[in-house]
């Protein structure tokens, strides 16, 4: 037997060829080629199917209190434009409360959102409420912070229904790989692990591919070699991207000790 060293090989991963089918295309297993023993991996192309919706369940909670207690509101997660999310908002607000709604996103002069209701009062609970860090304040423009009781709340900011800018590619099985080494914006909750981060630059239904001008550094096995390689779809704050039923192909480059029986 005679081992021999090899620098790399390409490998084309397909995420319909994972081990598992039941699995989701945002975290699966793939098996590595036979005789290849996997000590360092990068990613060196991707194409993802922007099909990932705007509104998802991650952030399509309200609490509120129209003053008798909490509330929580309901958002369907899909894919929303400013007409058919103040729609939708006015719909879950509704349903789980008592008041009628007025919801509202100016696209003239402010670009900001607002809530309000005909009648009475209302406190939004973006930061106390059940569901805070899971609510759809952030795209709507208004901060983590509680508004008040009042009849109409304006967002702090612009709202932005497009707010994710970067995609993330992690692996479970290997280490190392800090956001901040790979990305020119600072997301403390992003994890390591990380191959590469995709900047969005695609609108939905679109295919995104990875973009030139951002390092990908390769990421060490510590454990010793792998034959099953984890990949896994993120967003800057480590929740899982789904791309709802759709798959997505990557080109990796492997570090491998390839074992060849004379």
């Amino acid at each position: 037997m005679v081992d021999r060293n090899e620098n790399f090989k390409l490998i084309y991963v397909n995420s319909s060829d994972r081990i598992d089918s039941y699995s989701d295309s945002s975290d699966f297993n793939i098996y590595i080629p036979d005789l290849l023993l996997v000590s360092q991996v990068r990613i060196v192309d991707a194409r993802i199917p922007h099909t990932w919706y705007n509104v998802d369940i991650y952030n399509n909670k309200i609490d509120f209190d129209e003053g008798s207690g909490e509330l929580s509101a309901t958002i369907t997660p899909g894919q929303y434009t400013t007409s058919t999310l103040a729609v939708e908002v006015k719909t879950a607000l509704e349903t789980a409360g008592t008041l009628t709604y007025n919801v509202a996103f100016d696209t003239s002069s402010t670009f900001k959102s607002s809530i309000g209701v005909t009648t009475g009062s209302v406190n939004l609970l973006w930061e106390t409420g059940t569901h805070a860090g899971e609510t759809i304040g952030p795209i709507m423009g208004f901060l983590d912070i509680n508004t008040g009781v009042a009849a109409s709340h304006t967002s702090d900011s612009v709202y932005n229904l497009n707010i994710l800018d970067y995609i993330l590619i992690k692996s479970s099985t290997f280490g190392g790989g800090n956001y901040n080494n790979i990305a020119t914006t600072n997301y403390e909750d992003a994890g390591t692990s990380i191959l590469a981060a995709v900047k969005i630059n695609t609108n939905f239904g679109s295919m995104q591919h990875l973009n030139d001008g951002i390092q990908y550094p390769s990421l060490a096995r510590t454990t010793g070699p792998a034959t099953v390689i984890n990949l896994q779809l993120k967003t800057h704050d480590d929740t899982y991207l789904y791309l709802n039923g759709q798959e997505w192909s990557c080109l990796l480059q492997i570090d491998m000790n390839t074992t060849v029986v004379l």
